[in-house]
């Protein structure tokens, strides 16, 4: 996934998130992300930071290298904050990994 396509994926998902907690979303603006490339993109991404160890959380997946959950980010910004202010209070955690937390807990919702 390049810079452009990482910048699509955020901006969807901005208008995904604007959308859930009750606000208009633009609606117009397009999103491409290259679809003959999507599945690999999403398992490159997946593979690069996030990972499931029994030791760690019970085998929950967590952001690699540490004890985040990919659902804590889903329920983090289904509450209000933002991208910005987690990747904010982890600076040492790129902010992809947070985006790829959140794209894994969508794609694997937790059973209700």
């Amino acid at each position: 996934m390049d810079g452009k396509d990482f910048g699509n994926l955020i901006a969807g998902l901005d208008d995904a998130l604007a959308y859930a907690k009750g606000h208009k979303s633009p609606g117009a603006r397009a999103h491409p992300i290259r679809s003959e490339n999507r599945a690999w993109d999403d398992a490159d991404v997946r593979d690069a930071w996030i990972e499931s160890i029994p030791e760690i959380k019970g085998g929950a997946p967590v952001i690699k290298g540490t004890r985040i959950t990919a659902y804590a980010i889903e329920a983090r910004l289904l509450h209000g904050d933002s991208l910005d202010e987690i990747a904010a209070e982890n600076p040492d955690i790129p902010r992809e990994a947070f985006v790829a937390a959140l794209l894994f807990a969508k794609a694997h919702p937790l059973p209700r």
